[in-house]
């Protein structure tokens, strides 16, 4: 028989303690360490300690270690174990697009703003935002609230080497409508190296294009004043300003 038994367990940073438990003795929660005494311990009989806690360290390792000790002479008498968990990083990305007209017509200026949001746990690392504009689209700036801003054609990109958990890098695209109908698409996709558990961060807007012809019309007369008898010729002039083609 084994008297005045002691089980301690020990939680290591990164891991907060919610509870324990245990199935013979007293238990008692001290910060990050849980004891188990029991003034004696038969042959064959088992002190359990069941520690739940919660993880709280967004990379690296955990770790949790136990030591039993007893005031009877043990032959074995280094009664002690370590558990080393590492913890995964996770950052989970979210996209979200919204511009500034809902329709277009040839000539006008769509102002897109791409907003990407790290929800955490983790830093993300080597995040890429990038914005492509379609054919009917023609890029005049770009501007971001973090990290560097490159425009390669059609396409804009943001990057930054850490984005921490909370923090939402924007980015602004002004654009032209060269397209008279149909539909012009902005897509934007947003990338990490540290794993997402919804690596799918895309987000297309379709806006479509509104047919426009602008008719502006005139008319001259032959004459500023009448007499009886006179003849007056009118001349009516009607111009389309343009995009489009007017409808017949």
């Amino acid at each position: 028989m084994a008297s005045n038994v002691t089980l301690t367990d020990i939680l290591s940073a990164g891991l907060s303690l919610i509870s324990a438990s245990g199935n013979n003795g007293t238990a008692s929660i001290a910060g990050a360490s849980v004891g188990a005494t029991t003034a004696s311990l038969q042959v064959g009989a088992t002190l359990t300690v069941v520690v739940n806690a919660t993880v709280t360290a967004s990379s690296g390792n955990i770790t949790n270690t136990a030591v039993g000790t007893s005031t009877t002479p043990d032959p074995t008498p280094t009664n002690t174990v370590t558990v080393v968990t590492p913890v995964a990083t996770s950052a989970d990305l979210t996209l979200t697009k919204v511009a500034s007209s809902t329709s277009g017509t040839q000539g006008q200026t769509i102002s897109y703003t791409v907003t990407l949001v790290n929800l955490g746990p983790s830093v993300a690392s080597n995040v890429t935002l990038t914005d492509i504009l379609s054919a009917g689209l023609s890029l005049i700036s770009a501007s971001g609230n973090n990290g560097t801003a490159s425009i390669a054609g059609a396409s804009v990109g943001a990057t930054t080497a850490s984005l921490q958990a909370g923090a939402t890098p924007t980015l602004v695209v002004n654009a032209t409508v060269t397209a008279s109908s149909g539909n012009i698409t902005n897509t934007a996709v947003g990338t990490s190296t540290t794993p997402d558990p919804t690596p799918t961060n895309t987000v297309t807007v379709v806006t479509p294009v509104a047919t426009s012809a602008d008719l502006t019309l005139t008319k001259v007369a032959s004459s500023t004043s009448g007499t009886q008898g006179q003849t007056i010729s009118y001349t009516v002039t009607l111009v389309n300003l343009g995009p489009r083609w007017p409808a017949t």
